[in-house]
């Protein structure tokens, strides 16, 4: 939005809904398109985020093959003719997919890799996210895919923003390669409770996170600076509405399939979950599913039913003078006016500042109250005269098993046998030398080296 102090006084005027930019496309007005003035750095910048993007997929794809060899050794061992064959006693399931979908018929490595591609779900969703952003700024550098009028002028703060949030979903995609690969080392778990908690958290952390660092401000500015601006008016030569489509819709359908998935989990889960775990974990994908669905609605309906300029969202400025000094007018736009601010874009504004109170919140609390609750679980889980092979033991409690204590020894040379002495004797005979030996977990062989030291 322009200052007075930007424009040639007693140029502005308001463009009205009827008649939208027509006097920049007759004649009547010189009127700047915002290609012809772009800065030089939106063009590196742009580079950059790509520059990110290709890095985050290779991440991406590195942890995909990584994860996977961990998760196909987690559920499953290899038998001595190459074949694999499901551990026994797991409480993952193994036999459906998707909640619906019966894969008990399929060859075991089928059966691993259809599960794993429906682990991986929310780590390919941060990706194609990440691409249709960085798509969504890229479209502005060039008239043929500008996804509003080409004579609107988007403030380069917008640019910025929304390069920023580019980032920080980069991150968001090492969150997620990150989490799968944690979670997969405890998936191998007996109890059913375990299970539904390891899901729930992984969920509601990767959509909360998801939200907070980038969705919500990516929300606001797209709809409020772009979709909100998207027309057709018989004069224009072409709408780019079709581009903001795939992003705005595509991301729609992503949070119904999420909240579709949520719903079928949540029957197995919530008799696992407290009350208050419950309520989040249903809340967090219906807001999700509320505010893009009422995004791709406004969008839709701004873009295939009304085509218009709001009142009072636009107004043409003259900017500077020409050659033959005639003013060279910009389409500026108004978003945050009293008039072009209606009453459903403050509901939108409402529920989404709402939803974001909602899931800081939350963090706080998982992060100093849940999480702590899970690792004492957790412990509880390891008893504590625990014997045998370490490599037989659970996942989850492996590290948090003590190593086995040394204790000092001392044996006598030239005796028959192996004299065992206090550890608080000293001995002054030189002939006594002392070894560190480890102490041996075996009952019946500990009682069996007593004897021998008798």
């Amino acid at each position: 939005m322009l200052d007075e102090k930007d424009y040639i006084p007693g140029t502005l005027e308001e463009v009205f809904s009827d008649t939208g930019l027509i006097k920049c496309y007759n004649g009547s007005y010189n009127c700047i398109r915002q290609t012809e003035i772009l800065d030089d750095w939106l063009g590196p910048w742009i580079t950059f985020l790509w520059l990110l993007f290709l890095i985050a997929s290779g991440f991406s794809i590195r942890m995909i093959y990584k994860t996977y060899v961990k998760f196909r050794d987690t559920l499953a061992k290899r038998k001595e003719n190459g074949e694999y064959e499901f551990r026994e006693g797991l409480a993952y399931d193994v036999t459906t997919a998707l909640g619906v979908w019966k894969i008990e018929q399929k060859p075991v490595e089928k059966r691993i890799k259809i599960l794993y591609r429906v682990y991986c779900i929310p780590l390919l969703i941060a990706w194609s996210d990440l691409f249709l952003d960085i798509g969504y700024v890229s479209s502005f550098v060039s008239n043929e895919t500008r996804m509003l009028n080409e004579f609107i002028h988007v403030e380069n703060s917008a640019f910025i923003i929304m390069g920023i949030f580019d980032i920080v979903g980069c991150f968001r995609i090492f969150l997620c390669g990150v989490l799968l690969w944690k979670f997969t080392e405890k998936l191998d778990t007996e109890s059913g409770a375990t299970l539904a908690r390891i899901e729930v958290h992984m969920e509601v952390i990767v959509i909360a996170f998801a939200f907070i660092l980038e969705d919500f401000a990516e929300l606001f500015v797209e709809y409020f600076i772009v979709e909100k601006f998207i027309t057709f008016y018989d004069y224009e030569t072409s709408a780019q509405s079709f581009a903001a489509g795939i992003s705005s819709v595509t991301l729609n359908l992503i949070a119904l399939v999420s909240f579709l998935g949520f719903v079928m989990n949540f029957r197995k889960q919530h008799k696992y979950q407290h009350a208050a775990m419950n309520t989040l974990s249903m809340v967090v994908p219906l807001m999700e599913l509320i505010l893009s669905s009422l995004r791709t609605y406004r969008f839709l309906f701004q873009a295939f039913g009304y085509q218009k300029f709001r009142p009072g969202c636009v107004w043409l400025a003259a900017i500077d003078t020409d050659d033959n000094n005639e003013p060279l007018y910009i389409a500026d736009q108004h978003t945050f006016s009293k008039e072009c601010f209606r009453p459903l874009d403050w509901i939108m504004v409402i529920l989404m500042c709402s939803y974001m109170l909602v899931l800081i919140i939350f963090i706080f609390v998982y992060i100093f109250k849940i999480r702590p609750e899970y690792e004492l679980e957790l412990s509880n889980m390891t008893p504590d005269n625990l014997l045998g092979d370490l490599k037989k033991l659970p996942t989850e409690v492996k590290q948090r098993v003590l190593k086995p204590v040394v204790k000092p020894v001392t044996y006598v040379a030239g005796k028959t046998g192996l004299t065992k002495k206090k550890e608080k004797q000293e001995s002054n005979n030189p002939e006594e030398t002392s070894e560190m030996l480890p102490v041996d977990y075996d009952p019946n062989a500990a009682q069996k080296s007593e004897k021998e030291i008798e």
